[in-house]
């Protein structure tokens, strides 16, 4: 159910673990962040996505230990 929740979603979500390894990617933030989500499970997300500032958003959440915001173009 919330796979499906998820995925009809009209914002992106991509759920990583410790590792930025991607568990789960919607096909919204494929679009938004030009990557195949099905292809993506079990990659670094810097693999599947050369956003730099992606990849600084998701460092600096897993060293603060909470929840960190903001928003993108």
């Amino acid at each position: 159910q919330l796979r499906t929740i998820l995925s009809g979603m009209v914002e992106g979500v991509v759920a990583l673990d410790n590792a930025q390894q991607v568990l789960f990617a919607n096909d919204r933030a494929g679009e938004l962040l030009e990557f195949a989500p099905a292809a993506a499970v079990g990659r670094k997300l810097w693999e599947v996505t050369r956003q730099r500032a992606v990849q600084e958003v998701v460092e600096r959440a897993l060293a603060g230990g909470g929840p960190h915001q903001r928003e993108l173009d």
